[in-house]
This record gives structure tokens, C-alpha cells and sequence, in this order.
């Protein structure tokens, strides 16, 4: 048989699976470590639960998948996997899955196994997002993960130190609240607030553009040229910073849209009419700083302006380390977090609770301490459908003319996903809601 003939018939074999990623679609391809686990503890013995050396090279081949052919916009590695964005125009083989997943495993085993000494193996899958708001979701999501991997192998690996061997170990955290195991931490000396912010939260990858003099060979003249390197960063910012920060670095002008929208899907302005009293004017959020239902408080205020504040702990503790400087919170004399409880509480003319689940821990205390000193307390349990939407909200918030409002709920831990819905519907009432800002 002629080659020609032979060669398109078999090519027809080979390449029977392709599947090629839509235009406009964006890609993170996820890759992870083969059998990392044995290679770090017990091939080469590196430090537990963390070392810096492993670490470094981590660093050092996202570095290289960077640069190896594929517009990759930004790259994100925590444990033993590494994350990398695509430009949404990528456009390399025609978009197909195959390359993607063979060149960048390929890539990033060679560079490993060059840094290392020894052979060492990643995957590859590339996920598939419809929109910069899933990227967004993606990478919390990934430091979501690295939080929880963190404090787990910090508690897992001090026991193990302390002489106990793997099963009673990993029996004895079995059950443990993320509350739990930041004690049992404490209580051995570790706080995890002190803990380096890259094993709580990653390390992150970007393209920094700077000016670089130079000079023109043809008119001797001097020039001011652009360059682009890669920026590690370390100390990756909160929740908040950070989609701001991703979401500006997708597109530039995509954030400040957003931000244009909810000004203009503000109504009039809701005020309450108490006889002589002034009208009630929501001027500012307050909140603990917490995750969960605190962060959405604080996030919800600032993506349309409101002006955010509140009392923190501390060394400002959160169960994610420390709370990010984004915030513009008080610090109590006490890290006791029922302290700034009682601090926001007091300072605020009400207070809006979200909550799944069963009321308890300091959420119940929070209720508790409002009813104590005589401020008004709404609870909203979002898993209960007849729980209170925006607009019965808003008549609260006019009824007692509130104008600094403290939000307040479980750390996400406690009760995942309370973030994310009490981001929505803060989102909707807050749009219903015209923050008419003092005259300067």
C-alpha cells in the first residue's frame, strides 16, 4: 500500500479522540504530582509537613511552564500541584486537549526531574470555565485546599513528632472542628496565624512589566524599553484582593464594569421616617473579619463602595492565618474572638446574622449578646426557604434606622458554602439600597 494511502488511514486511528476546547472558553490546566507522597517522605526524605527546598522547585517549574510555549497569564502552586491560567485567546494545536495535556505533563516532569536528580512524573487535565467568574471560583477553591491541607499536615505531622505513628495519628484528628485543631496547635506551642502565608494559601504567579533603559543603535538615543518577568508572590492577599486582583489581570477593564453595573442597578435611596428623627442612611458594614458570613459582610460592602470597618482579634486571627490588610479593621487588646464579638455588636446600630444549620458557638453568643444590651437582631437561615429576602430586609433596616450594620454568621469551615450565599444576597439588597455618602 502506498504511504500516502497508509498514512491517512491510519491518522484517521490516532486521532479518532481528539477533542479541541471552544473559542472563548477559558483553560486552567491542573497538574498534578504522581506518587508524590512516597517521593517526599520516603525517597527524599524531605522536611515534614512543609520544606523549603521542595518548595523552591515547585517554584521553579511553574516558572518553566511559563515560558514553554503557551500564553499562560497566571500560575498558582500549593502542595505538590500547580495550576496555570491560559490566555482566553489561546489558540496553540488548534486548541486541542491531547498537546495541552501531553506537552505540559511532559514539561513539568522533565524540569522537576532536572531539578531534583532523580526521575519524578506529573499529569495534566485542563479544566474548562465559561467565565471569568468561575476562574475566580477555581482558585479559591485551590487555596481553599491548600488552608485545609495546611493545618491538617501541621496537626498530623506535630503528632507524629511527638512519637505517635501514622494510624493513631491520623485516629485522633478524625472528627476534629477546624476550631478544634487550631487549639490543639496552640496548645503545642504553633499558631497558625504565624504560620507562612504560602503554606496557607499558595504562592502565586504573575507577569510584571517593567522599564528597562536602553539605547537606540541607529540614533545613539536613549530609550525607555518594557520587559516582562515573573513575579513570585509569597504573600498571596485575601479573598477579596485576590478576585479583584484576578479579575483585573484577565481583563483590565472587566472589573471597573462590574463595579459601574451595581452603581447603576442602585435605586433611590431607602430612608426611614421616624417622626423628628433622621432619616436612616446605611453608610457602613461591619464585621469580625471571619471567614464565611464576616467576608461576605466586608466583600459585599466594598464591590459597591459601602465604606467597611469593625473590631478584629488580635495579631487580626482568622482561621485562614491573618486577616488581609484590605480590611480596614480595629484590632481588640484580646485574640479572644468573642471580645470583637461584643465590640461590633455594641458599636453597630444592628446586627444581621446569616446561618446554616443549627444557631450555636459564637454565632448563638452573638444573638445572644443583641438581645442582651437591647440591639436589634435579625437572623437569616438560609437553608430555611421562607428565610427573609432583600426586601423584607430592607423594611428591617428602615424600621430601626439602621446606618452601620454588622453582618455576622459562621467561619466558612463550620458551614461551607455560607459564604457564597451570603455574598448573593447581600449582593441584592445591597443594590436596592442607594448609599447616599455625606457631602465633603
Amino acid at each position: 500500500m502506498h504511504f500516502d494511502k497508509l498514512d491517512k488511514i491510519m491518522r484517521v486511528f490516532e486521532t479518532t479522540a481528539d477533542q479541541s476546547v471552544l473559542p472563548g472558553i477559558y483553560m486552567v490546566a491542573r497538574i498534578d504530582g504522581r506518587s508524590f507522597s512516597r517521593l517526599t517522605k520516603e525517597v527524599c526524605a524531605f522536611e515534614a509537613p512543609y520544606d523549603e527546598r521542595f518548595r523552591d522547585m515547585m517554584v521553579e517549574t511553574v516558572k518553566h511552564l511559563m515560558q514553554c510555549g503557551f500564553r499562560v497569564i497566571y500560575g498558582y502552586t500549593q502542595s505538590d500541584e500547580i495550576s496555570l491560567l491560559l490566555h482566553r485567546d489561546e489558540n496553540s494545536f488548534n486548541r486541542k486537549l491531547r498537546k495541552y495535556h501531553s506537552i505540559l505533563a511532559g514539561e513539568a516532569s522533565a524540569k522537576f526531574t532536572s531539578l531534583l536528580g532523580m526521575p519524578a512524573a506529573f499529569d495534566c487535565r485542563i479544566c474548562q470555565l465559561p467565565d471569568p467568574e468561575r476562574v475566580v471560583d477555581y482558585f479559591r477553591w485551590r487555596m481553599a485546599d491548600a488552608h485545609r491541607n495546611c493545618l491538617n499536615s501541621h496537626c498530623y505531622w506535630m503528632l507524629r513528632k511527638q512519637g505517635l505513628n501514622a494510624a493513631v495519628a491520623a485516629k485522633q484528628l478524625l472528627g476534629l472542628s477546624v476550631e478544634d485543631k487550631n487549639e490543639l496547635l496552640f496548645q503545642n506551642g504553633i499558631n497558625y496565624n504565624d504560620l507562612p502565608t504560602w503554606q496557607k494559601r499558595g504562592i502565586g504567579f504573575y507577569w510584571e512589566v517593567t522599564p528597562k533603559e536602553g539605547c537606540n543603535p541607529l540614533t545613539g538615543q536613549a530609550v525607555i524599553s518594557k520587559r516582562q518577568k515573573i513575579k513570585v508572590d509569597y504573600e498571596i492577599v485575601g479573598q477579596y484582593c485576590f478576585d479583584r486582583f484576578l479579575l483585573d489581570l484577565i481583563n483590565p477593564q472587566l472589573f471597573q464594569r462590574q463595579q459601574a453595573i451595581l452603581v447603576d442597578e442602585q435605586k433611590a435611596p431607602y430612608t426611614c421616617d421616624q417622626g423628628n428623627s433622621r432619616p436612616a442612611r446605611l453608610v457602613k458594614i461591619i464585621s469580625g473579619g471571619q471567614t464565611g458570613a464576616d467576608r461576605a459582610g466586608l466583600d459585599a460592602a466594598l464591590k459597591v463602595n459601602i465604606a467597611i470597618g469593625g473590631w478584629c482579634p488580635a495579631g487580626r486571627r482568622a482561621e485562614d492565618g491573618v486577616i488581609p490588610e484590605c480590611y480596614d479593621l480595629e484590632e481588640t487588646p484580646s485574640a479572644n474572638y468573642a471580645v470583637r464579638t461584643r465590640h461590633n455588636v455594641r458599636d453597630s446600630d444592628g446586627t444581621l446574622i446569616f446561618n446554616l444549620g443549627e444557631l450555636d458557638g459564637g454565632t448563638k453568643k452573638t444573638v445572644e449578646y443583641a438581645a442582651k444590651i437591647g440591639k436589634p437582631c435579625l437572623i437569616v437561615q438560609l437553608d430555611n426557604t421562607k428565610h427573609p429576602r432583600p426586601a423584607a430586609i430592607k423594611k428591617w433596616l428602615q424600621k430601626h434606622a439602621i446606618c452601620t450594620l454588622n453582618v455576622a454568621g459562621p467561619r466558612e469551615s463550620k458551614r461551607p458554602g455560607i459564604y457564597r450565599q451570603s455574598s448573593a444576597l447581600l449582593g441584592r439588597l445591597f443594590r436596592q439600597c442607594v448609599i447616599i455618602q455625606d457631602e465633603p
